[in-house]
């Protein structure tokens, strides 16, 4: 019976059986229970990661209806259509990257809390981000073939000089952009990529 003694086994009765809800209800056993149970203790535990247990402040990005429409215009495009855009793209990321840093020093938005210091830092985040995780995020299976012959054209091919390696985000142009930012959660997710690597 079930390999448990019989002295360890109660009769199978109403009370029995309500004894056994009650348990279940205190002590859930399923698998998912169990994950979510152990995921919300690791993570009040650990504080996200910070060694004092506060949370990250996270901003949140809102996408307008219009750009998710392109986000997805982008991925039937390249997934029901099996088309790639061209490479490299005109203006690049950086050079978007760089247009939205002139706009923010220019307009200086009331609601950002000094824009002239915080946008070289966040922009050359947003950079570094595009670049450590467009292989891995942000490319669909259709485009990696493309992705290598840019790798071998202009990082690690034999025409290729040391120190003269273009980064993707010299490539890569806005449609890879919108993917980057409507996949990326919160500022602090990049900032950290960021810290990782200096």
């Amino acid at each position: 019976m079930n390999g448990f003694p019989a002295t360890r086994l109660r009769k199978d009765n109403e009370a029995n059986r309500l004894k056994q809800k009650q348990l279940q209800k205190e002590y859930p056993t399923s698998a998912s229970a169990a994950r979510k149970e152990a995921k919300h203790a690791v993570g009040n535990a650990q504080g996200d990661g910070h060694p004092n247990g506060t949370r990250r402040p996270e901003m949140k990005l809102n996408i307008p209806e219009q750009i998710k429409v392109k986000l997805v215009d982008d991925w039937e495009m390249v997934t029901k259509d099996n088309k790639l855009v061209t490479l490299p793209r005109t203006p690049t990321i950086e050079e978007l990257l760089k247009e939205f840093e002139a706009y923010l020093k220019e307009t200086r938005p009331a609601h950002l809390k000094d824009p002239l210091t915080l946008a070289p830092t966040v922009i050359a985040a947003l950079q570094v981000y595009f670049d450590c995780s467009l292989a891995n995020h942000l490319l669909y299976r259709f485009e990696r073939p493309q992705y290598m012959t840019i790798c071998s054209k202009y990082i690690i091919g034999q025409n290729v000089i040391i120190r003269q390696e273009k980064e993707m985000s010299k490539i890569y142009g806005a449609e890879h952009l919108l993917r980057m930012l409507s996949a990326c959660l919160s500022v602090s997710q990049v900032l950290s990529v960021v810290g990782y690597l200096n």
